[in-house]
């Protein structure tokens, strides 16, 4: 007998209840056995990969991240969530590739900047850091960690290519400031 679309659901919402409160060990076991009783689940496979992400089986949320999309290739959320597995392994060149996957799928998606945004920025490809995390604010402007990761860069990095963002033309007029 196949289970109803509402019994999936509460599966699915008790499997993100055991991750959200911290019992990883149960909801990866629980995640094993959903993936099985729903082989064509992309939502599964992306919550497998977010517990195993949680316990640090970075190479396994990857797997569970590449079915998910297989299953749904439109998921920018599962892109990102590969290209971040990716960037844990030091795979940098893989993350950015998906990160990129998942800003072609939703454009807005200001996250999916962001993360883009420090891996550049882990690669110390500085100026594009800036442009991901300027989009990023551009679409989140309450987005903190962007703010703070953008000041960082501009502590020690002046870019080379023009930005409209005001922290990057803030940035700019405070370093031709004379004082003596």
């Amino acid at each position: 007998m196949l289970d109803k679309p509402s019994s999936v659901k509460k599966k699915i919402n008790s499997l993100i209840s055991l991750y959200k409160n911290g019992l990883l060990d149960e909801a990866l076991a629980e995640a094993k056995v959903l993936s099985s009783q729903y082989p064509d689940n992309p939502s599964i496979y992306d919550i497998y990969g977010i517990i195993n992400t949680g316990l640090g089986n970075y190479k396994q949320s990857i797997d569970c991240f590449s079915k998910s999309i297989k299953l749904d290739p439109n998921n920018s959320k599962a892109y990102n969530n590969l290209a971040s597995s990716f960037n844990n392994l030091n795979q940098f060149n893989e993350a950015i590739i998906n990160y990129n996957k998942a800003i072609t799928i939703k454009p807005d998606f200001a996250e999916a900047h962001f993360n883009l945004g420090k891996t550049l920025n882990d690669v110390e490809r500085f100026d594009d850091a800036i442009l991901s995390y300027s989009k990023a604010i551009d679409l989140n402007p309450k987005f903190e960690k962007a703010y703070d990761n953008l000041v960082k860069i501009l502590t020690f990095h002046i870019p080379k290519k023009y930005n409209t963002n005001p922290c990057i033309i803030s940035n700019k007029l405070l370093q031709n400031i004379n004082f003596k």
